[in-house]
């Protein structure tokens, strides 16, 4: 039954082997490796959203599915649904500790999160220096009258 799609799938025949996936889909749309591979196609097609779609179907019929969750979490990555990702990724470390796809989603995460943090530092740093700058540029302006007012 797979035979065909694995081959396709070795010649990169993506569009093809999806075609296939479908069809047997059809009969069997509760098989976890037939979503799989479809959501395989749809990843190295660089369709994410369908990917995800499938692979996220793949892993619902079987948890335990270690491939489908690494492109899963992969794609959620790529179509930036990062909490999804992360929990994605978690999950499947429970399966395989030490998994290097899904810590390398971890750490990319955890670069980003540093990314923003040090981006929302420099724009509040800004906003607090654009803010001095402000208050003494007033007083400045209002010392003076004070003064004549006396």
């Amino acid at each position: 039954m797979l035979e065909g799609i694995v081959e396709k799938l070795a010649a990169h025949d993506y569009d093809g082997a999806a075609a296939d996936c479908r069809v047997l889909l059809e009969d069997h749309p509760g098989n976890a490796h037939l979503h799989g591979y479809l959501g395989l196609c749809h990843f190295r097609l660089e369709q994410f959203e369908q990917a995800a779609e499938e692979l996220g179907k793949a892993t619902a019929l079987e948890p335990t599915f270690l491939d489908a969750g690494e492109k899963l979490a992969l794609s959620q990555l790529r179509i930036g649904r990062n909490r999804d990702a992360l929990e994605t990724a978690k999950d499947f470390l429970r399966i395989d500790p030490n998994n290097s796809v899904l810590r390398g989603v971890l750490l990319r995460l955890q670069m980003r999160d540093d990314t923003a943090d040090q981006e929302a530092w420099e724009r509040t740093r800004n906003l607090t220096r654009n803010h001095l700058e402000t208050v003494e540029r007033d007083r400045a302006f209002c010392d003076p009258c004070e003064d004549s007012g006396s």
